[in-house]
Protein backbone atom coordinates (compact mmCIF):
# COMPACT_ATOMS: atom_id res chain seq x y z
CA UNK A 1 0.00 0.00 0.00
CA UNK A 2 1.38 3.68 -0.93
CA UNK A 3 1.76 6.15 1.75
CA UNK A 4 -0.67 8.59 -0.10
CA UNK A 5 -3.58 5.27 0.60
CA UNK A 6 -2.32 5.32 3.59
CA UNK A 7 -2.77 8.98 4.17
CA UNK A 8 -6.20 8.83 2.57
CA UNK A 9 -7.08 6.11 4.10
CA UNK A 10 -6.42 7.37 7.62
CA UNK A 11 -8.33 11.02 6.91
CA UNK A 12 -11.23 8.91 5.12
CA UNK A 13 -11.98 7.13 7.99
CA UNK A 14 -11.65 10.18 10.19
CA UNK A 15 -13.19 11.86 8.22
CA UNK A 16 -16.81 8.91 7.63
CA UNK A 17 -16.74 8.97 11.47
CA UNK A 18 -17.07 12.60 12.29
CA UNK A 19 -19.76 13.11 9.71
CA UNK A 20 -21.55 10.43 10.82
CA UNK A 21 -21.65 11.09 14.58
CA UNK A 22 -22.95 14.84 13.35
CA UNK A 23 -26.10 14.03 10.89
CA UNK A 24 -27.35 11.84 13.67
CA UNK A 25 -28.79 15.74 15.03
CA UNK A 26 -29.56 17.10 11.62
CA UNK A 27 -28.03 20.73 12.60
CA UNK A 28 -25.44 22.58 10.51
CA UNK A 29 -21.77 21.52 11.99
CA UNK A 30 -18.07 22.78 11.92
CA UNK A 31 -15.69 21.18 8.91
CA UNK A 32 -13.84 18.46 9.98
CA UNK A 33 -9.71 19.98 10.37
CA UNK A 34 -6.53 18.18 9.11
CA UNK A 35 -3.23 19.09 10.48
CA UNK A 36 -0.02 18.03 8.17
CA UNK A 37 3.11 18.58 9.68
CA UNK A 38 6.79 17.69 8.68
CA UNK A 39 10.09 19.50 8.38
CA UNK A 40 10.96 21.42 4.13
CA UNK A 41 11.74 18.53 2.52
CA UNK A 42 9.40 15.51 3.69
CA UNK A 43 6.81 16.39 1.32
CA UNK A 44 3.94 17.79 3.14
CA UNK A 45 2.74 20.58 0.75
CA UNK A 46 3.31 18.42 -1.83
CA UNK A 47 0.32 15.90 -0.15
CA UNK A 48 -1.76 18.61 1.35
CA UNK A 49 -1.70 20.01 -2.26
CA UNK A 50 -2.56 16.74 -3.67
CA UNK A 51 -5.47 15.82 -0.95
CA UNK A 52 -6.90 19.25 -1.89
CA UNK A 53 -7.40 17.60 -5.58
CA UNK A 54 -8.37 14.16 -4.03
CA UNK A 55 -11.07 15.62 -2.20
CA UNK A 56 -12.27 18.14 -4.58
CA UNK A 57 -12.93 15.47 -7.18
CA UNK A 58 -14.95 13.90 -4.79
CA UNK A 59 -17.51 16.96 -4.46
CA UNK A 60 -15.59 17.33 -0.62
CA UNK A 61 -15.75 21.31 -0.27
CA UNK A 62 -12.14 21.74 0.92
CA UNK A 63 -9.81 24.53 1.65
CA UNK A 64 -6.32 24.14 2.17
CA UNK A 65 -4.08 26.92 4.01
CA UNK A 66 -0.26 26.63 4.70
CA UNK A 67 1.34 28.11 8.13
CA UNK A 68 3.87 29.92 5.73
CA UNK A 69 0.22 31.69 4.39
CA UNK A 70 0.16 33.55 7.70
CA UNK A 71 3.21 35.18 8.04
CA UNK A 72 3.35 39.03 9.02
CA UNK A 73 3.06 40.99 5.92
CA UNK A 74 7.01 42.44 4.42
CA UNK A 75 6.65 45.66 6.62
CA UNK A 76 5.48 43.89 10.03
CA UNK A 77 8.30 41.49 9.36
CA UNK A 78 11.21 43.94 8.93
CA UNK A 79 9.71 45.81 12.03
CA UNK A 80 9.83 42.42 14.72
CA UNK A 81 13.73 41.70 12.74
CA UNK A 82 14.92 45.43 13.92
CA UNK A 83 12.58 45.56 17.26
CA UNK A 84 13.35 42.21 18.64
CA UNK A 85 16.36 41.04 20.51
CA UNK A 86 16.26 37.26 20.47
CA UNK A 87 18.29 35.76 17.17
CA UNK A 88 16.03 33.18 16.76
CA UNK A 89 13.23 35.40 15.78
CA UNK A 90 14.97 38.64 14.54
CA UNK A 91 16.45 36.61 11.22
CA UNK A 92 13.44 36.78 9.34
CA UNK A 93 10.52 34.58 9.20
CA UNK A 94 9.93 30.93 9.93
CA UNK A 95 9.37 30.27 13.96
CA UNK A 96 6.62 30.78 15.92
CA UNK A 97 6.60 34.76 17.02
CA UNK A 98 6.48 35.53 12.92
CA UNK A 99 3.15 34.84 12.18
CA UNK A 100 0.22 37.02 12.21
CA UNK A 101 -1.66 35.79 15.17
CA UNK A 102 -4.83 37.58 15.19
CA UNK A 103 -5.51 36.33 11.45
CA UNK A 104 -5.06 32.71 12.17
CA UNK A 105 -7.86 33.41 15.12
CA UNK A 106 -9.87 34.71 12.44
CA UNK A 107 -9.26 32.12 9.55
CA UNK A 108 -10.12 29.37 12.55
CA UNK A 109 -13.62 31.26 13.37
CA UNK A 110 -14.28 32.03 10.18
CA UNK A 111 -13.71 28.32 8.99
CA UNK A 112 -15.50 26.57 11.94
CA UNK A 113 -18.31 28.76 11.81
CA UNK A 114 -18.98 28.85 7.73
CA UNK A 115 -22.17 26.40 7.97
CA UNK A 116 -23.82 28.21 10.94
CA UNK A 117 -23.02 31.78 11.04
CA UNK A 118 -20.48 33.21 9.10
CA UNK A 119 -20.56 33.28 4.99
CA UNK A 120 -16.98 33.74 4.26
CA UNK A 121 -13.71 32.48 4.59
CA UNK A 122 -10.67 35.05 4.35
CA UNK A 123 -7.81 32.36 2.74
CA UNK A 124 -4.35 34.60 3.26
CA UNK A 125 -1.67 34.24 0.70
CA UNK A 126 2.45 34.66 0.63
CA UNK A 127 4.34 35.14 -1.96
CA UNK A 128 7.95 33.93 -0.59
CA UNK A 129 9.23 35.53 -3.79
CA UNK A 130 8.69 39.69 -2.68
CA UNK A 131 11.39 42.02 -1.41
CA UNK A 132 14.07 39.44 -3.36
CA UNK A 133 13.19 36.69 -1.14
CA UNK A 134 12.35 38.44 1.91
CA UNK A 135 8.64 37.63 1.19
CA UNK A 136 5.22 39.23 1.53
CA UNK A 137 1.46 38.55 2.24
CA UNK A 138 -0.70 38.76 -1.35
CA UNK A 139 -4.47 39.45 -1.36
CA UNK A 140 -6.55 36.89 0.18
CA UNK A 141 -8.51 34.22 -1.60
CA UNK A 142 -12.07 34.46 -0.71
CA UNK A 143 -14.50 31.51 0.23
CA UNK A 144 -17.78 32.60 0.03
CA UNK A 145 -21.57 31.16 -0.09
CA UNK A 146 -22.94 31.69 -3.49
CA UNK A 147 -25.08 35.19 -3.65
CA UNK A 148 -22.67 36.58 -0.71
CA UNK A 149 -21.55 40.66 -1.00
CA UNK A 150 -18.07 40.69 -1.74
CA UNK A 151 -18.18 44.16 -0.24
CA UNK A 152 -15.58 45.05 -3.25
CA UNK A 153 -12.48 43.48 -1.39
CA UNK A 154 -9.83 42.68 -3.16
CA UNK A 155 -8.93 39.26 -3.77
CA UNK A 156 -6.59 36.91 -5.47
CA UNK A 157 -9.99 34.88 -6.36
CA UNK A 158 -13.70 33.86 -5.06
CA UNK A 159 -14.32 30.29 -4.33
CA UNK A 160 -17.86 29.36 -3.74
CA UNK A 161 -19.57 26.93 -1.29
CA UNK A 162 -22.66 26.42 -0.37
CA UNK A 163 -21.21 24.40 2.51
CA UNK A 164 -17.58 23.93 4.03
CA UNK A 165 -16.71 20.51 4.73
CA UNK A 166 -13.04 20.17 5.12
CA UNK A 167 -9.73 22.16 5.97
CA UNK A 168 -6.44 20.96 5.34
CA UNK A 169 -3.38 23.40 6.82
CA UNK A 170 0.34 22.47 6.77
CA UNK A 171 3.35 23.53 8.34
CA UNK A 172 6.50 22.29 10.22
CA UNK A 173 5.73 22.92 13.62
CA UNK A 174 2.34 22.15 13.38
CA UNK A 175 1.15 19.56 15.95
CA UNK A 176 4.49 20.49 18.34
CA UNK A 177 3.53 20.85 22.32
CA UNK A 178 5.37 23.51 24.22
CA UNK A 179 7.71 21.98 26.80
CA UNK A 180 7.52 22.63 30.26
CA UNK A 181 9.06 25.97 31.10
CA UNK A 182 11.60 24.91 33.86
CA UNK A 183 12.90 22.20 30.99
CA UNK A 184 14.06 25.69 29.47
CA UNK A 185 14.19 28.34 31.65
CA UNK A 186 17.86 28.95 31.08
CA UNK A 187 17.94 29.89 27.47
CA UNK A 188 15.52 33.37 27.18
CA UNK A 189 14.89 32.88 23.88
CA UNK A 190 13.98 29.68 23.76
CA UNK A 191 11.45 30.24 26.62
CA UNK A 192 10.05 33.34 24.18
CA UNK A 193 9.67 30.43 21.31
CA UNK A 194 7.92 28.01 23.68
CA UNK A 195 5.63 30.75 25.22
CA UNK A 196 4.27 31.72 20.85
CA UNK A 197 4.22 28.56 19.95
CA UNK A 198 1.69 27.73 22.85
CA UNK A 199 -0.83 30.63 21.76
CA UNK A 200 -0.59 28.58 18.09
CA UNK A 201 -1.72 25.25 19.92
CA UNK A 202 -4.09 26.99 21.42
CA UNK A 203 -5.69 27.91 17.97
CA UNK A 204 -5.13 25.23 16.08
CA UNK A 205 -4.52 21.42 17.10
CA UNK A 206 -5.47 22.06 20.84
CA UNK A 207 -8.30 24.27 20.11
CA UNK A 208 -10.96 23.26 22.38
CA UNK A 209 -14.00 23.82 20.05
CA UNK A 210 -12.62 21.22 18.30
CA UNK A 211 -13.07 18.69 20.59
CA UNK A 212 -16.22 19.45 21.77
CA UNK A 213 -19.17 17.06 23.17
CA UNK A 214 -16.44 14.03 22.58
CA UNK A 215 -16.79 14.90 18.94
CA UNK A 216 -13.16 15.01 17.52
CA UNK A 217 -12.90 17.74 14.59
CA UNK A 218 -9.70 17.05 13.33
CA UNK A 219 -6.91 14.47 12.99
CA UNK A 220 -3.01 15.20 12.75
CA UNK A 221 -1.10 13.73 10.07
CA UNK A 222 3.03 13.56 10.85
CA UNK A 223 6.36 13.26 8.34
CA UNK A 224 9.07 12.03 9.67
CA UNK A 225 12.34 11.89 7.79
CA UNK A 226 15.79 9.94 7.83
CA UNK A 227 19.23 11.68 9.49
CA UNK A 228 20.19 13.32 6.14
CA UNK A 229 17.26 16.00 7.07
CA UNK A 230 19.82 18.70 6.76
CA UNK A 231 21.29 18.53 3.33
CA UNK A 232 18.09 16.87 2.13
CA UNK A 233 16.53 20.54 3.51
CA UNK A 234 19.21 22.69 1.75
CA UNK A 235 18.60 20.39 -1.47
CA UNK A 236 15.01 20.87 -1.61
CA UNK A 237 14.77 24.48 -0.58
CA UNK A 238 17.31 25.48 -3.39
CA UNK A 239 15.04 23.58 -5.92
CA UNK A 240 11.91 25.23 -4.89
CA UNK A 241 13.54 28.86 -5.34
CA UNK A 242 14.42 27.64 -9.02
CA UNK A 243 10.96 26.70 -9.41
CA UNK A 244 9.69 29.62 -7.59
CA UNK A 245 12.09 32.07 -10.11
CA UNK A 246 11.00 30.54 -12.85
CA UNK A 247 7.63 31.19 -12.76
CA UNK A 248 7.82 34.90 -11.40
CA UNK A 249 10.84 36.20 -13.54
CA UNK A 250 13.71 35.57 -11.44
CA UNK A 251 12.83 36.81 -7.93
CA UNK A 252 14.00 34.65 -5.11
CA UNK A 253 16.43 33.91 -2.23
CA UNK A 254 20.02 33.01 -3.49
CA UNK A 255 21.63 29.45 -2.52
CA UNK A 256 24.00 30.91 -0.31
CA UNK A 257 21.21 32.78 1.68
CA UNK A 258 18.77 29.58 1.95
CA UNK A 259 22.02 27.99 3.19
CA UNK A 260 22.45 30.61 6.05
CA UNK A 261 18.92 30.32 6.94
Amino acid sequence: MSISTCITDYIDKNYKSYITKNNTNNSPYSPFFVYISGPQGSGKSYTTHKLHAYYTARNINVIAVSIDDFYLNHREQMVLNEQSDNPLINQGRGLPGTHDLKKLRDFMHQCMCYNTTTSMVHVPQYDKSKYNGEGDRIDDILVMRPGSDTLQVKTNGVVLYDTLDMVLIEGWFIGYEPVRRENIVNDKYMVEINENLRQYSDILWDNPKLFSDNVNEACIIVFKTNSDIVSTVEKWRIQQEHDLKLKNGGAGQLPMIIRQN
